[in-house]
């Protein structure tokens, strides 16, 4: 499914990465249990890609609805009919269904695609601070840095690829190489490559579910040990007039 998804750069080619699978997998599985299983797996896309989940979810449910009636094992209802039409009249088969569902599929799926840049789509939550540089004077702007690991599909691709830039709440991403202390333009990441992201609070629970990335300190986390959990983190602002506070606390 995550290889289908893919890295669409507009909300007209995502429609179709999301339906078509939807649909495939509808057509042997219950519809609910396929709609609850990519739930999660378009939030987090979404997310990657700067959309609003908002206007991918609707298209996620009518994908697994559509996709139910491609089978005779797909929705209750095929199963339902099947039952009360004498064999007499008509025998249903397995893929009887399956010519008209992929054909209503594609269609429905074109129509929202034509419905995409309309307001029919346009969710009412805001994803404006998506990749955009952090509001000037802004307090909750954090500067973490993670490094690239080896196992989370994001070695081997740039920034724009990774979908990092986009994420909610993320406002820049610098990338220091591996082995350098010296910051570079972005190019393909590779193992152990630093990220210094300056985000929101929003944005760092975003870069920290990415599985490709862990906190640069996280190491010198799991030395604190299962009792972290019960620690308190305080946040202060310090005027730069405060020199003697600063120094103090720099000591």
């Amino acid at each position: 499914v995550g290889m289908m998804l893919g890295n669409p750069t507009s909300i007209v080619q995502a429609l179709p990465r999301v339906m078509i699978p939807t649909a495939l997998l509808s057509a042997f599985l219950s519809n609910t249990a396929t709609v609850a299983m990519m739930i999660p797996i378009i939030a987090a896309w979404s997310r990657r890609l700067g959309v609003h989940p908002g206007k991918i979810m609707m298209p996620l449910s009518f994908g697994a609805q559509l996709g139910g009636c491609w089978t005779l094992v797909g929705s209750s209802h095929i199963l339902v009919a099947k039952a009360v039409i004498p064999t007499s009249l008509y025998s249903m088969e397995f893929f009887d269904l399956t010519p008209l569902g992929v054909l209503l599929t594609f269609v429905t799926t074109l129509f929202i695609m034509q419905l995409a840049p309309t307001s029919f789509l346009t969710s009412s939550a805001s994803t404006d601070d998506a990749g955009s540089s952090a509001p000037t004077g802004q307090l909750d702007t954090y500067e973490v840095t993670f490094v690239v690991i080896q196992s989370g599909g994001l070695v081997g691709k740039d920034m724009d690829e990774s979908g990092l830039n986009r994420l909610e709440g993320v406002y820049s991403i610098r990338l220091s190489k591996a082995g350098s202390s010296m910051e570079v333009e972005p190019s393909l990441l590779s193992e152990g490559d630093k990220l210094i992201a300056e985000c929101s609070a929003a944005g760092i629970i975003s870069l920290r579910a990415n599985p490709g990335l862990r906190l640069v300190n996280q190491d010198d986390l799991s030395l604190l040990g299962a009792h972290r959990r019960e620690r308190h983190l305080y946040e202060a602002t310090v005027k730069s007039e405060s020199v003697p506070l600063i120094m103090k606390l720099h000591d």
